[in-house]
């Protein structure tokens, strides 16, 4: 007979971001749990509010299946001996399985007969393994930051006041620290005086929290956040619906038990100021929604979520306003004061801001940044770029972080420094590469839209990259407090998104160059060149796995072992490799370039091929050669134009074409005779078709499949 099981785990009130995640793990858990103990269930659910955690499971085996177990012995002829007796190792079987020797048998298999052990262990009860297993499961739960409260020495993210914990109808004692669970829950902290709450039935769980004014499905909170917020909009405009926004519902959503939506206003001369200005005064910092017109302006109302009681609203919107109106004043007199000057002269101002002890100020980096970008742009065609332009946004890309609206505001740099370059006419381009130039902000960001806002961009991360590895801030696998991972990630995936091919290798020498110059110290530059360059591997390496390219480890490897500076070209190369991997010709000559290697690298190691050879034609006096060496002639010239032009897909289809020759020549060819120059012929033959392909990839890296 199955029975449900009710967990809720009361607490003080738990950081909105901490929720979710906190939740998803007591899920997974839980069903891994039952998955270990082979215990069948139906449905498991979590819920939560600020105060609570909750996971329902229905259908639950109420005990364990019993396990029938054989164990299988040594054979007849090891355990007994000529007299039928059991020998040391028949006793030695039965001590390690902890039971007596005439409990052994013999079973007879295909390989003859064995000593065996059959057993049947009994199901425990799932009461019993839920009353052992679940208070360490409550504490394995992983906060960001842990309280650590009374003499229990427990550490949760908010101190622990009660759990309710349902096996059926039944009340589980589950202890954690000097808490034991019962059936009683807690109501509203306000609009029900935090009552206690007898949970009578799991079925009416939901219920009887909602009659003490507690949504306890997140889902059902959002929804009603939702039709609230459409109701109150009429007639006003519309809740804005960018990415943002559906991250402070989720926020909101986990801040509330009774959540209730509250309209208001402020003053129409506030929208004045820059709109991601007032976005962020609403949506950061009081987690209110904005509004829009049906024209996509800002209007001048926002919507907050309260946790209280809808009948003092009033009272809550006009404290909601009077917040608000000092955050937009504040903004507003920091506005005024930045735009008495331009921009530009806060440039000077970033000598007096360190960017790093051991590297200097934001203005040192900025010199760096203007030096790197003006190398970036030589490496591309003139006609995609304004020198100037480029120069210009490099230099005023920092300003505005010592701005007071940033000091105040620290999300909105770029778009601050966007805003004051706007405002004092600087070209489109500049204004929208010192806010690009911090893009993307995450792994999957928004990239930039200009070649500017992508020159500066890159310049400015791999500065921080190349620098930070200078001085030794080297993320390891625990840890990145300088997000390097992020912004080489961020390089990588401009330069696939803009299809440039110049040499990141080249770029991150240059940097290094750049920094010797300005006064920072390297000890190994070589060292220094090494990691960085291994660092931006293993990021590619994990880009090009992901959306939207999802190509296969082999494939990716057999690609950068052969060369991976010029970014977009390795996508291109990978890609092909990816493209004809199904074609029937593709593996075998996979396998035969193999062997190939094989062949060289031991040539190689044995010093036995001369490097600088050419291959002498009147050398190939096997036929099966002659055929390889014709085809590969006729192939050539073909391919290596398909290599120049970047036709990665054509090159590798003509070279695959010579799979046939290829197999004939290791079938009728012996390659290491005791002839000499007849062995260098070959090996150089072998060495030359070998060469196109790895202009491409090291195919014998790829994983053939085997029948």
């Amino acid at each position: 007979m199955a029975k449900d099981f009710l967990l809720e785990i009361g607490t003080e009130e738990i950081p909105a971001g901490y929720l979710n995640a906190a939740l998803h793990q007591l899920n997974k858990d839980f069903s891994a749990l039952l998955i270990a103990e082979n215990i069948p269930c139906g449905k498991i659910t979590v819920l939560g509010t600020p105060r609570r955690l909750t996971l329902i499971a229905t259908g639950i085996a109420e005990k364990q299946p019993d396990q029938h177990n054989e164990v299988t012995g040594p054979p007849k002829s090891v355990a007994y001996d000529a007299h039928d007796n059991l020998t040391q190792a028949a006793i030695g079987f039965a001590k390690k399985q902890n039971i007596k020797p005439q409990q052994l048998k013999l079973k007879k298999t295909e390989k003859g007969e064995y000593l065996c052990f059959s057993q049947t262990k009994k199901g425990r009860p799932t009461k019993d393994i839920l009353l052992q297993e679940m208070p360490s499961m409550i504490q394995k739960l992983y906060f960001p930051k842990t309280m650590r409260w009374q003499a229990d020495n427990l550490r949760f993210a908010r101190p622990l006041r009660y759990l309710v914990a349902l096996w059926g109808n039944q009340t589980l004692k589950i202890k954690v620290g000097s808490i034991t669970a019962g059936n009683k829950s807690r109501g509203h902290l306000i609009l029900a005086n935090n009552k206690e709450i007898v949970i009578t039935s799991i079925p009416g769980y939901v219920k009887t929290l909602a009659r003490a004014k507690v949504i306890v499905s997140q889902e059902e909170r959002k929804k009603i956040i939702e039709g609230q917020m459409e109701k109150l909009a009429k007639n006003k405009g519309q809740v804005e619906t960018d990415l943002a926004n559906y991250d402070l519902l989720d926020t909101v959503t986990n801040l509330t038990e009774y959540p209730t939506a509250v309209m208001g206003t402020f003053d129409v001369k506030y929208l004045n100021l820059p709109v991601e200005v007032l976005i962020t005064c609403m949506r950061h910092h009081q987690k209110y929604f904005s509004l829009v017109t049906g024209k996509g302006k800002l209007a001048p109302y926002f919507i907050g979520v309260s946790n209280g009681d809808p009948k003092a609203n009033a009272v809550v919107r006009a404290g909601y306003e009077r917040v608000l109106a000092a955050r937009l004043e504040d903004a507003e007199f920091f506005y005024k004061v930045d735009t008495q000057a331009h921009l530009e002269e806060n440039v000077e101002k970033l000598k007096g801001v360190t960017f790093q002890e051991k590297l200097g100020s934001l203005y040192n980096k900025t010199e760096r940044v203007i030096k790197l970008s003006e190398y970036i742009c030589a490496q591309l065609p003139f006609t995609c770029y304004n020198l100037a332009e480029v120069r210009r946004t490099a230099l005023l890309c920092k300003a505005d972080l010592v701005s007071e609206m940033v000091k105040e505001f620290p999300e909105l740099q770029g778009i601050v420094g966007r805003e004051y370059a706007k405002l004092y006419q600087e070209k489109e381009e500049v204004s929208s590469g010192i806010y690009e130039h911090y893009l993307p902000l995450s792994a999957t960001g928004l990239l930039p839209r200009t070649v500017t806002g992508g020159i500066v961009s890159v310049a400015d991360k791999l500065d921080t990259i190349v620098s930070d590895f200078a001085i030794g801030l080297i993320p390891t696998s625990s840890a990145d407090p300088y997000a390097l991972r992020r912004q080489a990630q961020g390089i990588i995936r401009i330069l696939l998104d803009q299809k440039w091919n110049f040499s990141l290798f080249e770029l991150i020498e240059k940097e290094i160059r750049i920094l010797r110059e300005t006064g920072i110290t390297i000890n190994d530059t070589g060292e220094l060149l090494n990691k960085a360059w291994k660092f931006f591997r293993e990021r590619l390496e994990y880009i090009l796995g992901q959306e939207p390219y999802q190509l296969s480890y082999d494939e990716i490897a057999a690609v950068l072992d052969v060369g991976y500076s010029e970014v977009y070209n390795t996508l291109q190369r990978t890609q092909a490799v990816h493209a004809l991997r199904h074609l029937p010709d593709f593996e075998p000559i996979a396998a035969g370039f193999k062997r190939a290697n094989n062949i060289l690298r031991q040539a190689r190691d044995k010093k036995l091929l001369t490097e600088g050879n050419f291959l002498n034609e009147a050398k190939l006096v096997d036929e099966a050669e002659q055929q390889l060496y014709q085809k590969f002639t006729q192939i050539k010239g073909e391919v290596e134009k398909a290599l120049a032009e970047g036709q990665y897909e054509q090159a590798l289809k003509e070279l695959v074409s010579l799979r046939a020759a290829i197999d004939r020549f290791f079938e009728k060819v012996m390659v290491m005779v005791e002839d000499r120059e007849l062995m260098n012929n070959r090996l150089t033959l072998l060495k030359e078709i070998a060469g196109l392909f790895l202009r491409i990839a090291d195919i014998s890296k790829l994983v053939v499949k085997t029948a």
